[in-house]
């Protein structure tokens, strides 16, 4: 009977290690309208369950995508559709399109090594959403709206990675960087990836985001540890202002608001909490998913 007793004791704090210590693991997209003038954030859960945000919070947008966690969430505004481009790319490598009620598959599956992040982006000059993905192994990958292909030899450092791009419109150039599971940046190019020589300090997982500044023609990156440390690219990667305050992992979008001509930093933590950043703080926009 003792021998009972204790089984179920552990048996019970089994579950509730596993029940507090198991977060839902979430993926963020955040983009500028200019024709609407307004901000849109996006999030998936593991559970495929879209979600949307506003001043007064997070809500769910549509159905729970049938595909497989972990999911990475890719999202733009389509000038040329006049519409959102909301996308998700699951662990088996297959792209879903969200259409509000509905998800939709998109082209042949990914053929790679999970987990995959996926960036998107409009191009302005080819009036289309481009979509891009990194395995884990190192291999980027371009869809051309039926199959993906490989685009260059695999990135040299440890993965998982994550991955941002965007359009140079002054130059019509295809911009990508990503960081690895050490911290490590690199650059793409036309055919290698280019070691970027410095580590984002701090613990894994990171994420990096970057958007293109056509007032002052150019480039801007973030990236962010999973201490909640933000690091803004200069000269070198510098620490900016003190950690935010939620709780990790975190996950980091940033874009520039053509309309008023500033940039935006947000971050959402663990539990769903958006922040922003104003270059020296972080503060709290919206709670956590409930």
């Amino acid at each position: 009977m003792k021998h009972l007793k204790k089984l179920f004791i552990i048996a019970g704090l089994a579950v509730l290690v596993f029940t507090v210590g198991c977060k839902p693991e979430l993926s963020f997209a955040a983009f500028f309208d200019s024709v609407y003038d307004d901000y849109y954030l996006f999030a998936i859960d593991s559970d495929g369950q879209l979600w949307t945000a506003s001043g007064e919070g997070w809500a769910k947008d549509g159905l729970v995508c049938p595909g497989k966690a972990p999911y990475s969430l890719g999202a733009c505004y389509d000038a040329g559709a006049d519409d959102w481009i909301v996308a998700t790319l699951d662990s088996d490598g297959q792209l879903w399109l969200s259409g509000r009620e509905e998800w939709s598959i998109v082209g042949g599956r990914l053929y790679g090594v999970p987990p995959f992040t996926l960036t998107c982006f409009y191009d302005s000059e080819l009036y289309t959403a481009i979509f891009y993905a990194m395995s884990a192994d190192g291999g980027l990958f371009y869809f051309d709206g039926e199959n993906w292909s490989v685009d260059g030899a695999p990135c040299l450092g440890k993965g998982p990675y994550a991955v941002t791009g965007f359009h140079d419109t002054t130059d019509d150039l295809w911009i990508l960087k990503c960081i690895d599971s050490a911290g490590r940046v690199f650059n793409a190019r036309v055919e290698d990836w280019e070691d970027g020589g410095v580590n984002i300090p701090g613990k894994a997982p990171f994420d990096i985001s970057g958007f293109f500044d056509p007032t002052y023609d150019a480039y801007l990156f973030y990236a962010l540890n999973s201490e909640g440390q933000l690091y803004v690219q200069g000269d070198t990667w510098e620490a900016a202002g003190e950690k935010c305050g939620g709780e990790g992992p975190y996950r980091l979008s940033c874009f520039y608001d053509s309309n008023d001509g500033y940039w935006i930093v947000y971050a959402l933590d663990g539990s769903g909490a958006v922040y922003t950043h104003n270059g020296d703080a972080w503060a709290k926009w919206i709670d956590g998913m409930q």
